[in-house]
């Protein structure tokens, strides 16, 4: 979405209507669901760093609780952000929710994939 948005002025009609169609799935940028890019090997480990950061001090909100929508004039400001901007202290909710073990959260990330519990969570999810 950020290279339809950042590459408009290309063919303006075909990057309006795409980011319109890829608008109506932004509804997985919450608090909770965000918190799954922490199982993608396509996430860098930058990002997943950062994401970790927000949900140990960024305090959620009822407003990160629902649907992200963005305007249409607003688009632009998504260059700015990445998955971290999605997740708060709130994301760990995703874990209680589904009885899975988060400690893994307190490793370094490149330790992960020899962790038990973050093994668990990956096969789940």
């Amino acid at each position: 979405m950020k290279k339809l948005i950042s590459d408009k002025h290309i063919i303006p009609a075909v990057s309006k209507e795409a980011c319109r169609k890829m608008k109506e799935h932004l509804w997985y940028l919450n608090n909770e669901l965000a918190t799954i890019s922490l199982f993608d090997d396509n996430v860098s480990v930058d990002i997943k760093r950062k994401v970790i950061d927000a949900i140990n001090n960024q305090e959620g909100s009822t407003l990160m609780d629902q649907r992200f929508h963005v305007e249409d004039k607003d688009l632009p400001l998504l260059l700015k952000k990445d998955l971290s901007n999605f997740v708060s202290n709130k994301s760990l909710e995703l874990f209680t929710k589904f009885d899975l073990p988060s400690d893994f959260l307190e490793e370094d990330i490149l330790s992960w994939p020899d962790n038990e519990s973050y093994k668990i969570c990956l096969e789940f999810f």
